[in-house]
Formats: structure tokens, C-alpha cells, sequence
């Protein structure tokens, strides 16, 4: 017995002294409610008659049990929505269908469900990281109305996702994966995709400042000098001569120099808004708005080489910086170079990139537009000479153009965020002002969703690039309701009424609300239709003034040297009531308040 218990004691000392074999962790069915999912092809997203990407993922719980087990019963197929498939376009100009998914961690994918419900369609599905995929599995829908499993062959670790299709119907109503977390993100993993402070040091604009319209070259001063801020409409195809070189005189107009320094004079707040496309970057008579040479690829900020040389031309014109080399200065023929002029403190790259509605040559995916940024932010990190504003001027700001107020708006952000992160040495959101285009959608600008909406844009800067301001670059307002049959609008007095008291509410909603800088659209009406009665003037060649215009002037001035301090509560919201204070360099000691009931009676 004594002999027996020694082998026993021995061969346990020996079973101690083998290293164990960690067994593989077991797939199941993946929750998915944590990771991050969103639609690469963003231009329709949010129309009733589309689908997006989480469509694919909300029946989970009657997912089929493994990939090799896909025979739900009868009481989950049936429970199963099989009706909406994952469909986020139509149109094929804009590209493959693709969705993405961050899962948070790392995970092992060794399976795939789908629910295959009608049509034929390939789909890929890849790992890695963003901009640099590798293939998992490809598989074809050609099914109807069933389950169907796929084993990966060779599973591995992946924070990422992508899925892609040919645009049109998925053929999928339902996804599932399978496998197990591995681990969570490493240290540099998690920095990749760190939030990095913005530090603009601009000069903050005066409460005056900040109110303001847009405006061309040819509107007379007259006019423009109720504004505290300008944003100047101002065609790209304007920028350039034959060779290249970058104008600074426009035709018969007049030239950037004086209508600049104009403005300066009179302490308004001057934006350039360089738009639409050019016939010397792209050729042809009509050049897409998206300005990269033919044939080149516009999510290589490389392509946009001569676009982010013009922005140098303009910062190094324009800003502050009175030691930028004449050697690198590209100016045509009859305008004499200058630096350092100090007339400009920002520009715009573009005006409403993520339209929808001029086709795929104008409408620049997130990762364009983010690739651009990044060339006329600081020439992609100085690897395009002579280009980017910051090159320039340190000091000088780059506002992103004006974005449609879309459904997808944060979406797009996000993903323009994910190219600089993965794109960026520095993972740098590439600009200085997120710019969008919204207004009220109410006939009281009190209550409309206004607020709320720029509350969630500041809370998404907040989150993903802090320091970042906020300018709204268009905005109008609703006033069907005080329409009178027979009546054209210029001459109807309670419009013309209503219509300045909107717009001035509007604008100090918006201060409220945090929203840095609030252009109106736009100074003059516009031919017919439905800019007929935008302006705060009248159409080019009159410039009547409207009431709307004197509320303007009224409130730029007043406002000149203040900035706003709080809303205060009176216990009633029968009166707004906001609180201006002196700038820090004002000299004055008074306090501003404005008050106004927020009706239309």
C-alpha cells in the first residue's frame, strides 16, 4: 500500500509538470448589440423606400443555432421578418452596397448565417482593418426563403468587418455570425482610433460677428454692410488661368483684394466659399465638382494636389503670416503677389459635397471628402508641396464645405473620422469647422427640432473632435403660412413682417445654442421659384431693402462688442429672454438683453 501511494503521489507530480492545453473557446451566435454598424453608401440612407444595414440584424434571437445546424423550426421561421432586405441604393453610379462593423474587441469569426430570400447576388465578406481588407469568404444568393450556413476555412482574429454586394436588392433579410471574443483592443489599437483635441486658436467672432449672410463679389456694399459676417460664393473654375496659377481678379467684377479689404474695413467677418469644379484640374467644358485630374482616384489626397495649392494661395495671400517664401507663390498674370494681407481668417473647400441630386460626379463619398480635407488642411501632412492652408498660415482655419442636413449627417462624419484615423499619421480630424447647412422646419423657429439638431452635432464634436467649431453656412425659413392668394410676397406686408422676425429669432437660437458662426441664404432674391424671396434685399440690379435686412443691420450693430452670456429663465415661455455681455476686449461696461415672444401673433 505504502508503495502504491508513492507511484500515485509521483505521477501526479508529474501530471502538474505538463503545461495544460488551453482548449479553443466555443462559437456561438454573436450579440451584436455592441458592436458598431453602418452603411458605407450614405446617399440615400434614411428614404422610407430603403433599407439600411442594421435591417440585417434585427431578428437575431430566431438566428438559426450554428452555421452547420440552420434549421430554425417552424415557430421562429415564422416569427422571422423575412419582407425587408438589406438595401441602402439604387443607383448603381454610386457604387457597391457596403456595411462595416467595429466589434469593439477582438474577435475570432468562424461562421455565417444568412437568410437567403430571393434574387441572385454576390457578396464578399472581409477582415483586417479599414482600407486594407483581406477576403473571408465569398457567396452568392441564389436560395429562396431559407437559411443557409458558411464555415470559415481559416478563421483569425479581426476587430473589423466589411460586408459588399453589386448596388441593388441584398438578397438578404437577415445576417448572423458566429465565433467567440478573443481579446480586447491593444493599446495601439485603441490609440488608432483615439479622439484627438482640435487646437484651433482663432480669434473668437463678436456676437455681431457671428450673425451674418451669403453674398457674391458683385453685391454692392450697400447692401453687404448690414452683415457681420460674409460668406462669399466663390466658383473654383474663378481660381484659375490656363497654366494653373492661381487669379485673384474676377473679369469684369472686380478683384479679391479690394472687395476683401472692403469688407475688413467695416469689421465683417469675410468666408470664401470655394465651389463647384475646374476645367483645368479635371478638362472638359462641364468638370465634375469633385476636383481631381480624369481617371484619378479621389480617396487619394494626392489627386487633389492642385485644389489644396489653390487654398495655399489664398492662406498665404489672405492670412496672417507675413514670412511665407515668395518662392513658393503661384500667381497669375496681373496679380501682384502679396502675403500676409490679413484680411481672411478661414476658407471653405467646397458647398454641399453630399448631394444627392447631380449624380455621383458631384458627390463626394466620406472618404473623398476626408482625402480633400487632408490635402487643404496641411497637404496631407506636407507630402504635397506648397498645398494646404496650414502651410500658409499655422494660424489660418480650414472650414469643411457646407453639408446637407441629411438623415446620415453624423454617419458621414464618423466615416470621414475612420479615413483620418487610419489614413493620417497623426489621426487628425483635418479641419477646423464642421460646416452644415440647416434652419428651422417649423413656422415658429421656437418650435422646430433647430436646437435639438445642433445639440447633437455639438455632442458628436464633442465626442469625436473637440475643439471643433460649429458654423452653419445656409439656413431658411419656413413661411407658407403667411402666403396670400393674389398677393406677390415683396408686397405683402405681414410676410415681409414674419419673415425678419424669424430670421433675427433664428439667429439668436442659434448663438444659444453654441453654433460659432449663422449665415443666412442669402443676401439677394434669386430669379424665380423658390429663391424668388430668399434675400434680405431684392434681386440683383434693385437691392431693395427688406424689413428683414434692417433687423440684420440692427443686430450685427448692436451686438458689435458683445458676446452671449445665458438664457435666462423667468419662469414663463411666453418670453425669450438672452443676456450679451462686453467681449473681453471691449471696452464698454453694458449688458445686452433681447426679449421676444416666441409666436407669431
Amino acid at each position: 500500500m505504502k508503495r502504491m501511494s508513492g507511484l500515485m503521489l509521483a505521477a501526479a507530480i508529474m501530471m502538474q509538470s505538463i503545461p495544460a492545453v488551453a482548449a479553443s473557446p466555443e462559437s456561438e451566435l454573436l450579440d451584436v448589440s455592441s458592436f458598431t454598424i453602418m452603411d458605407e453608401d450614405l446617399v440615400y440612407i434614411g428614404a422610407d423606400y430603403l433599407n439600411p444595414a442594421m435591417t440585417l440584424f434585427d431578428s437575431q434571437e430566431y438566428a438559426p443555432e450554428s452555421p452547420d445546424k440552420t434549421n430554425v423550426g417552424s415557430e421562429k421561421w415564422n416569427a422571422t421578418d423575412r419582407s425587408k432586405n438589406w438595401k441602402p441604393n439604387w443607383q448603381s453610379e454610386f457604387g457597391e452596397d457596403a456595411f462595416f462593423m467595429d466589434l469593439g474587441a477582438n474577435y475570432v469569426i468562424t461562421g455565417i448565417c444568412f437568410l437567403d430570400t430571393n434574387g441572385v447576388q454576390d457578396w464578399i465578406m472581409e477582415d483586417g482593418e479599414p482600407f486594407n481588407w483581406n477576403t473571408c469568404v465569398d457567396f452568392t444568393t441564389d436560395a429562396y426563403q431559407t437559411w443557409r450556413g458558411i464555415q470559415i476555412e481559416k478563421p483569425r482574429s479581426t476587430r473589423y468587418l466589411r460586408f459588399s454586394t453589386p448596388c441593388g436588392d441584398s438578397g438578404v433579410a437577415e445576417l448572423a455570425l458566429y465565433g467567440y471574443k478573443e481579446s480586447e483592443l491593444t493599446a495601439a489599437q485603441k490609440a488608432k482610433t483615439a479622439v484627438r483635441e482640435n487646437d484651433s486658436d482663432a480669434e473668437p467672432l463678436t456676437a455681431g460677428q457671428q450673425i451674418g449672410f451669403n453674398a457674391f463679389i458683385d453685391d454692392p456694399m450697400t447692401a453687404i454692410m448690414a452683415a457681420g459676417n460674409v460668406r462669399e460664393y466663390h466658383n473654383l473654375s474663378w481660381m484659375f488661368d490656363d497654366t494653373g496659377k492661381v487669379k485673384f481678379t474676377q473679369g469684369t467684377w472686380g478683384d479679391m483684394d479690394s472687395y476683401y479689404s472692403a469688407m475688413h474695413a467695416r469689421n465683417i467677418s469675410i468666408i470664401p466659399c470655394f465651389q463647384g469644379g475646374s476645367s483645368v484640374i479635371s478638362g472638359g467644358k462641364t468638370p465634375p465638382e469633385i476636383a481631381v485630374p480624369n481617371g484619378a482616384d479621389p480617396t487619394d489626397p494626392a489627386s487633389y494636389a492642385l485644389h489644396a495649392q489653390a487654398m495655399y494661395q489664398v492662406a498665404a495671400r489672405y492670412g496672417s503670416n507675413k514670412n511665407v517664401d515668395p518662392a513658393t507663390l503661384n500667381v497669375a498674370d496681373g496679380s501682384e503677389p502679396k502675403v500676409g494681407m490679413g484680411l481672411l481668417q478661414a476658407a471653405e473647400n467646397s458647398n454641399e459635397p453630399n448631394k444627392t441630386w447631380s449624380g455621383k460626379a458631384n458627390y463626394f463619398t466620406p472618404f473623398e471628402l476626408a482625402a480633400m480635407c487632408s490635402a487643404d488642411y496641411d497637404g496631407h501632412e506636407g507630402t504635397i508641396p506648397h498645398a494646404g492652408v496650414k502651410q500658409a498660415d499655422p494660424h489660418f482655419q480650414l472650414a469643411m464645405g457646407g453639408m446637407l442636413n441629411t438623415a446620415s449627417l453624423l454617419d458621414y462624419l464618423s466615416q470621414m473620422k475612420l479615413w483620418f484615423n487610419y489614413n493620417r499619421t497623426d489621426g487628425k480630424f483635418a479641419v477646423d469647422i464642421i460646416n452644415v447647412h440647416l434652419g428651422p422646419d417649423t413656422y415658429n423657429p421656437e418650435d422646430s427640432s433647430f436646437t435639438a439638431r445642433v445639440q447633437e452635432i455639438k455632442q458628436w464634436i464633442q465626442e469625436n473632435a473637440p475643439g471643433t467649431k460649429l458654423w452653419i453656412s445656409e439656413f431658411e425659413i419656413p413661411m407658407t403660412d403667411c402666403e396670400t392668394e393674389g398677393i406677390d410676397n415683396h408686397d405683402n406686408e405681414t410676410y415681409q413682417l414674419r419673415y425678419a422676425q424669424r430670421v433675427a429669432r433664428t439667429y439668436l437660437m442659434a448663438m444659444s445654442a453654441g453654433v460659432d458662426r449663422m449665415t443666412k441664404f442669402q443676401l439677394r432674391d434669386e430669379g424665380e421659384g423658390v429663391y424668388y424671396n430668399s434675400g434680405l434685399v431684392t434681386g440683383k440690379g434693385e437691392w431693395k431693402k427688406k424689413q428683414a435686412w434692417y433687423y440684420t443691420a440692427c443686430m450685427t450693430n448692436v451686438l458689435k462688442n458683445m458676446e452671449f452670456r445665458q438664457e435666462i429663465r423667468n419662469g414663463t415661455a411666453a418670453v425669450r429672454q438672452y443676456e450679451f455681455v462686453p467681449c473681453p476686449a471691449s471696452s464698454s461696461t453694458d449688458t445686452v438683453y433681447c426679449l421676444w415672444s416666441p409666436t407669431n401673433a
